[in-house]
Protein backbone atom coordinates (compact mmCIF):
# COMPACT_ATOMS: atom_id res chain seq x y z
CA UNK A 1 0.00 0.00 0.00
CA UNK A 2 2.87 2.04 0.68
CA UNK A 3 4.50 1.56 -2.74
CA UNK A 4 1.21 2.68 -4.52
CA UNK A 5 1.27 5.95 -2.77
CA UNK A 6 4.61 6.82 -3.03
CA UNK A 7 4.10 5.77 -7.07
CA UNK A 8 0.55 8.49 -6.85
CA UNK A 9 2.57 11.18 -5.17
CA UNK A 10 5.15 10.67 -7.70
CA UNK A 11 3.13 11.22 -10.49
CA UNK A 12 1.15 14.03 -8.87
CA UNK A 13 4.35 15.59 -8.72
CA UNK A 14 5.65 14.67 -12.19
CA UNK A 15 2.47 16.52 -13.00
CA UNK A 16 2.76 19.81 -11.41
CA UNK A 17 6.36 20.16 -12.58
CA UNK A 18 5.32 19.93 -15.76
CA UNK A 19 2.13 22.39 -15.60
CA UNK A 20 4.07 24.74 -13.98
CA UNK A 21 6.75 24.78 -16.94
CA UNK A 22 3.99 25.01 -19.42
CA UNK A 23 2.79 27.84 -17.75
CA UNK A 24 6.11 29.64 -17.37
CA UNK A 25 6.89 29.16 -20.62
CA UNK A 26 3.81 30.59 -22.19
CA UNK A 27 4.72 34.09 -20.27
CA UNK A 28 1.63 35.56 -21.33
CA UNK A 29 -2.08 36.00 -21.57
CA UNK A 30 -4.29 35.97 -24.67
CA UNK A 31 -7.32 37.98 -24.65
CA UNK A 32 -9.48 38.70 -27.63
CA UNK A 33 -7.01 38.51 -29.76
CA UNK A 34 -4.53 40.52 -28.19
CA UNK A 35 -1.31 38.61 -26.21
CA UNK A 36 0.13 40.61 -23.01
CA UNK A 37 2.77 39.37 -21.26
CA UNK A 38 3.14 37.78 -17.90
CA UNK A 39 3.97 40.37 -15.48
CA UNK A 40 3.09 43.53 -16.84
CA UNK A 41 -0.73 45.68 -16.09
CA UNK A 42 -2.26 45.96 -20.03
CA UNK A 43 -5.75 47.65 -21.43
CA UNK A 44 -7.97 45.29 -23.51
CA UNK A 45 -9.19 47.65 -26.13
CA UNK A 46 -12.53 47.94 -26.34
CA UNK A 47 -12.95 47.67 -22.83
CA UNK A 48 -13.63 50.43 -20.05
CA UNK A 49 -10.45 52.27 -20.85
CA UNK A 50 -9.95 52.73 -17.06
CA UNK A 51 -9.79 48.76 -16.49
CA UNK A 52 -6.09 47.18 -16.14
CA UNK A 53 -5.56 44.04 -16.20
CA UNK A 54 -3.01 41.93 -14.71
CA UNK A 55 -1.13 38.75 -16.45
CA UNK A 56 0.09 36.03 -14.02
CA UNK A 57 0.92 32.57 -15.20
CA UNK A 58 -0.83 32.80 -18.26
CA UNK A 59 -4.36 34.00 -16.70
CA UNK A 60 -5.51 37.61 -16.35
CA UNK A 61 -7.37 39.67 -13.40
CA UNK A 62 -8.14 42.81 -12.94
CA UNK A 63 -5.48 45.13 -11.51
CA UNK A 64 -6.80 48.68 -11.38
CA UNK A 65 -10.14 49.74 -11.99
CA UNK A 66 -12.49 52.96 -12.17
CA UNK A 67 -14.70 55.47 -13.97
CA UNK A 68 -13.93 57.71 -17.12
CA UNK A 69 -14.85 61.20 -17.49
CA UNK A 70 -13.88 63.66 -20.51
CA UNK A 71 -11.52 66.27 -19.01
CA UNK A 72 -10.22 69.12 -22.10
CA UNK A 73 -10.72 66.61 -24.08
CA UNK A 74 -8.62 63.82 -22.43
CA UNK A 75 -9.83 61.09 -20.40
CA UNK A 76 -9.17 60.95 -17.02
CA UNK A 77 -9.63 57.67 -14.85
CA UNK A 78 -10.64 57.98 -11.12
CA UNK A 79 -10.67 55.07 -8.65
CA UNK A 80 -13.49 53.19 -7.48
CA UNK A 81 -15.15 54.99 -4.68
CA UNK A 82 -12.91 58.21 -4.91
CA UNK A 83 -14.45 61.71 -5.41
CA UNK A 84 -13.64 64.95 -7.53
CA UNK A 85 -14.64 68.30 -7.83
CA UNK A 86 -15.37 69.65 -11.08
CA UNK A 87 -16.90 73.52 -11.30
CA UNK A 88 -19.13 73.73 -8.59
CA UNK A 89 -19.72 70.04 -8.48
CA UNK A 90 -17.88 66.43 -6.46
CA UNK A 91 -18.64 64.04 -8.47
CA UNK A 92 -18.33 60.59 -7.27
CA UNK A 93 -17.07 56.68 -8.85
CA UNK A 94 -19.21 53.86 -8.10
CA UNK A 95 -19.14 50.25 -9.09
CA UNK A 96 -21.73 47.91 -8.68
CA UNK A 97 -21.62 43.82 -9.83
CA UNK A 98 -25.14 42.38 -11.33
CA UNK A 99 -24.82 38.58 -12.60
CA UNK A 100 -20.88 39.31 -12.15
CA UNK A 101 -20.24 41.66 -14.60
CA UNK A 102 -19.18 45.25 -12.95
CA UNK A 103 -20.75 48.50 -14.39
CA UNK A 104 -18.73 52.01 -13.14
CA UNK A 105 -20.24 54.80 -13.11
CA UNK A 106 -20.48 58.65 -11.86
CA UNK A 107 -22.88 60.27 -9.73
CA UNK A 108 -22.78 64.07 -8.82
CA UNK A 109 -22.33 63.94 -4.89
CA UNK A 110 -22.88 67.83 -3.77
CA UNK A 111 -23.50 70.77 -6.37
CA UNK A 112 -22.89 74.27 -5.63
CA UNK A 113 -23.94 77.67 -7.47
CA UNK A 114 -21.31 79.79 -9.63
CA UNK A 115 -20.93 83.48 -8.81
CA UNK A 116 -19.60 85.65 -11.52
CA UNK A 117 -16.29 85.34 -10.44
CA UNK A 118 -16.16 81.20 -10.41
CA UNK A 119 -16.84 81.12 -6.69
CA UNK A 120 -19.29 78.71 -5.36
CA UNK A 121 -22.43 79.30 -3.67
CA UNK A 122 -24.79 77.43 -1.36
CA UNK A 123 -28.39 77.19 -2.99
CA UNK A 124 -30.24 80.45 -1.05
CA UNK A 125 -27.19 82.02 -0.75
CA UNK A 126 -27.11 85.74 -1.93
CA UNK A 127 -24.05 86.75 -5.05
CA UNK A 128 -23.12 88.25 -8.39
CA UNK A 129 -23.75 86.38 -11.54
CA UNK A 130 -23.68 87.08 -15.48
CA UNK A 131 -26.66 86.82 -17.71
CA UNK A 132 -26.07 87.71 -21.24
CA UNK A 133 -22.42 89.74 -20.43
CA UNK A 134 -24.28 91.44 -17.74
CA UNK A 135 -23.47 91.13 -14.08
CA UNK A 136 -26.37 90.70 -12.01
CA UNK A 137 -26.34 91.38 -8.45
CA UNK A 138 -28.84 89.86 -5.30
CA UNK A 139 -28.72 86.48 -7.24
CA UNK A 140 -29.58 83.17 -5.71
CA UNK A 141 -30.17 79.77 -6.98
CA UNK A 142 -31.68 76.59 -7.10
CA UNK A 143 -30.81 72.64 -7.87
CA UNK A 144 -33.23 70.58 -8.90
CA UNK A 145 -33.36 66.74 -8.29
CA UNK A 146 -31.88 66.11 -11.68
CA UNK A 147 -28.87 68.40 -11.04
CA UNK A 148 -29.94 71.32 -13.03
CA UNK A 149 -29.33 74.59 -11.40
CA UNK A 150 -31.44 77.87 -11.73
CA UNK A 151 -30.49 80.74 -11.23
CA UNK A 152 -32.64 84.33 -9.74
CA UNK A 153 -31.56 87.54 -10.15
CA UNK A 154 -33.01 91.26 -9.39
CA UNK A 155 -32.02 93.94 -12.39
CA UNK A 156 -28.21 94.21 -13.63
CA UNK A 157 -26.33 96.88 -11.88
CA UNK A 158 -25.47 100.26 -13.22
CA UNK A 159 -28.87 100.65 -14.51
Amino acid sequence: MLLQVLIVTAAFIATMETATIVKRATGECKVNGGTYPDGKPFKIPGFPPCIEYFCRSGQFSIYKEGCSTVDNGKNVCHDVNSTWKKGCTTWRCTKSVKNGVPTYSTSSSATKCADAKGVCHYPGETFSYVINNKVHTNCTCTITSDNFTSYSCQAPSGK
